[in-house]
């Protein structure tokens, strides 16, 4: 099919203006060269996303406009072209009319249906992941867009307010609250001194643009803060709550003299929840308790109770820190406390 047509012109197409164009021109100049194409021109449309339409890509219009029936138009990847099948649809009509046809450099156009579906869902998985990594630096304060007149960011994201920009930003804030309008205000600007961050002279269109921008980041700032306030507030009267619960629960169990609290060393519980006294832990229990009034050391303890014989009530051996829990879940509740809430 290629060796109908004797001349090409290629688009290409990049989603930032960080990106550079050198691969795909390089593999349009080679693929026309290969096919014996005389590459007419490369069109380029630059921080352009591949669900745009078409009057909205000049670089795809002008490439279009000089298709015919000896020209075919050259892309790197169908995905350059368009990344939904309703853009891909009238690309390609507009193609046909022509008496055209479109050329790949990597991809097999007549499997465009699944090419088109893939990268639309590429596209719809880099904005949603895109959509919660916003979401999660506007929630932990840190920078999520270009720096704001007035704010700076540190290399870690967080911000900070620029003293300087910051009397600017409420010189303009007081003036269009007594009803200046932003000619004058920047006439005034300049009359005094104060410079935007390029260094150049303030007018009307970028004091409007600061202005804005300056009213759109506050109220998201208080969003934000709204809504950080409420989420912490419902959580604090849960918390109460569920603490009334438990306390109430418990107080409940003590006086009926049921199961308030898990299975420690010297107490189990019955089938119906009353407590049962384990003589041989309690005497291990009593052992821990005359050793440490003597000085001795966790380990030195559990040493001298796997001597013993003793196991733990999971039937292990001792070590450091079963003592050491034994003994401080002893002080919070003794043995002869929940025998005595029993009763």
């Amino acid at each position: 099919m290629k060796d109908k047509f004797t001349q090409a012109v290629g688009v290409i197409r990049t989603s930032t203006d960080r990106q550079s164009t050198d691969v795909q021109r390089s593999y349009i100049e080679n693929f026309c060269k290969d096919n014996k194409l005389e590459l007419l021109e490369v069109y380029e449309d630059i921080n352009i996303s591949g669900k745009c339409n078409i009057i909205k890509r000049p670089g795809l219009v002008c490439a279009l406009g000089r298709l015919d029936s000896s020209t075919c138009l050259v892309v790197y990847a169908l995905d350059r072209l368009a990344r939904k099948k309703s853009l891909w649809h009238d690309i390609a009509d507009e193609v046909q009319c022509n008496k055209s046809e479109i050329f790949s450099c990597t991809e097999d156009v007549n499997d465009w249906n699944r090419i088109i579906d893939g990268a639309n869902y590429e596209h719809e998985s880099i904005k949603r992941r895109t959509k919660d990594k916003l979401k999660q630096l506007r929630v932990s304060n840190r920078r999520f867009s270009k720096s704001k007149y007035g704010w700076t960011y540190d290399k870690n994201g967080f911000g900070s307010e620029v003293k300087k920009e910051q009397e600017v930003l409420k010189y303009m804030r007081d003036r269009r609250q007594s009803g200046a309008p932003y000619t004058k205000i920047s006439d005034e600007l300049n009359n005094i001194g104060y410079t935007r961050r390029d260094s150049k002279k303030w007018n009307r269109q970028s004091v409007c643009r600061t202005y804005v921008n300056d009213e759109k980041h506050i109220k998201m700032i208080n969003d934000i803060t709204g809504r950080r306030n409420e989420i912490i507030e419902f959580a604090e009267k849960e918390s109460e709550k569920i603490r009334i619960r438990i306390t109430h629960g418990l107080n409940n169990l003590k006086n009926t003299g049921r199961k308030w609290c898990r299975s420690k060393t010297g107490i189990r519980w019955d089938a119906n929840g009353r407590p049962v006294v384990v003589k041989d832990e309690l005497e291990t229990l009593q052992f821990i308790k005359d050793k440490l009034s003597c000085g001795l050391s966790y380990a030195n303890i559990a040493d001298a109770l796997n001597e013993k014989g003793k196991t733990t009530m999971r039937g292990k051996t001792f070590t450091r820190q079963n003592v050491y829990v034994i003994h401080s879940t002893d002080e919070k509740f003794s043995v002869q406390e929940i025998l005595d809430s029993s009763l």
